[in-house]
């Protein structure tokens, strides 16, 4: 609306570039040099993430069908509950299967 979609896109894109080089190093990188453990990233379980992620996105796709295509506060909440759910199946998922050793 009024010409801003673009602004919204860059914001988007932007927030993404900053998450993954700002975001996941610095914690990593805090947690090395508190702990002197460096962080393994492992994929054992992706094939199940990209199930789970791809099911998300298609929850958060019926949901702004939903909603008319509108930001609405029932829409934050639904958009929120999905981002708590998928973030503590992910952690727990993690938890249970990993081993972390130092």
């Amino acid at each position: 609306k009024d010409g801003k979609g673009d602004m919204a896109v860059s914001s988007s894109i932007g927030s993404n570039i900053f998450d993954v080089t700002v975001g996941l190093p610095v914690p990593w990188l805090l947690f090395n040099l508190a702990f002197n453990c460096p962080v393994v990233v492992e994929a054992s379980n992706l094939e199940i993430s990209i199930i789970v992620l791809l099911g998300m996105v298609v929850l958060v796709i019926l949901s702004i069908m939903w909603s008319d295509w509108r930001l609405s506060k029932t829409l934050g909440i639904i958009m929120m509950v999905l981002y708590v759910v998928f973030v503590v199946q992910d952690v727990v998922r993690v938890y249970l299967t990993t081993n972390v050793v130092c």
